[in-house]
């Protein structure tokens, strides 16, 4: 009871007259979160845990301050809705690594658009046009993040971010795309408030004849690692990208597939941090940081593939 006592006197001692505006006083309400709804709601649910009606049971200082607590919370929530999506990215390039017939690579780069402050760029979604499906299917999702290789962080803007390799290997899932002549790549960015319009770029693949031999590779070694740096996605909807992944069937697996929404996301509060991680490196995700990142990470990339 001492925790929910102290709990409610933090927010109740906040009084709105305080601040410049009724915004301000909400995000203090909050513990001062990164100004985006998902950082808002994150904070909510977490200072909602000690002030629970199971917890606090009919305490009248918790009740008034879950009062005040969700009044923070919507305010916040007002302000940023005004955000708007952000510009699509420009420039789209594409430079052919490997021509060899089966293991064939080329990288896509773009440059960022803006990072206004109404229309913040938190991550890149790259799609193929697979010709199977008749439709685009999600391929990536880069956010940005500090790499492990590049002993960096990299920004929305950073190069490193701004490009995607795609690879015949890890996309025979879709084994139609590199019989194709032209293969259709789309990149858009997004953020908490929604998704830019798509930027298509169409790389003409090299003509492999059947009975020549093509020259080795020679892509840097490195390429393998960058195509999994930052949040590298997978190519279909009910399996790994990877030939050895399939028929991988676990519990967790099917746990995350039939949960979605708030249900799924209070699940994996209680889970491992490594069973998140594992299901994340399996799909080709970026699997470092904190949970809560991971578990964003895991729900964003389960609703953009809609299984």
């Amino acid at each position: 009871m001492s925790e929910v006592k102290s709990a409610a006197a933090r927010i109740s001692a906040l009084k709105k007259v305080c601040y410049t505006s009724e915004v301000e006083w909400g995000f203090v309400v909050l513990g001062k979160p990164q100004r985006d709804v998902h950082s808002v709601q994150k904070a909510y649910r977490t200072l909602m845990r000690p002030l629970h009606p199971d917890r606090a049971g009919s305490l009248p200082e918790a009740a008034a301050a879950v009062d005040l607590l969700r009044e923070a919370k919507d305010l916040c929530e007002k302000s940023l809705r005004y955000q708007n999506a952000p510009d699509r990215p420009t420039r789209l390039t594409c430079t052919h690594l490997c021509s060899e017939s089966g293991r064939r690579l080329f990288k896509v780069q773009w440059k960022a658009p803006q990072n206004r402050e109404s229309a913040p760029v938190h991550r890149y979604v790259v799609s193929v046009l697979d010709p199977s499906y008749g439709k685009a299917l999600t391929v990536g999702v880069l956010e940005p993040d500090y790499s492990q290789e590049f002993k960096r962080f990299l920004a929305y803007n950073d190069p490193e971010l701004c490009s995607y390799v795609l690879s015949e290997v890890d996309l025979k899932k879709m084994p139609k795309l590199f019989k194709s002549d032209v293969i259709t790549v789309q990149v858009a960015a997004g953020n908490y408030e929604g998704q830019s319009d798509w930027s298509i770029l169409k790389v003409r693949l090299p003509r492999v004849g059947r009975a020549s031999v093509s020259a080795p590779c020679k892509s840097p070694p490195s390429t393998a690692k960058r195509q999994g740096r930052a949040s590298v996605g997978s190519s279909t909807k009910a399996s790994p990208p990877s030939a050895t992944r399939q028929g991988e069937d676990n519990e967790f697996d099917n746990l995350v597939g039939a949960k979605s929404g708030p249900e799924l996301e209070s699940w994996l509060q209680h889970q491992k941090k490594d069973d998140i991680q594992g299901w994340l490196k399996k799909w080709c995700q970026q699997c470092s940081g904190s949970k809560e990142a991971m578990i964003s990470r895991l729900i964003t990339f389960k609703e953009a593939n809609a299984f």
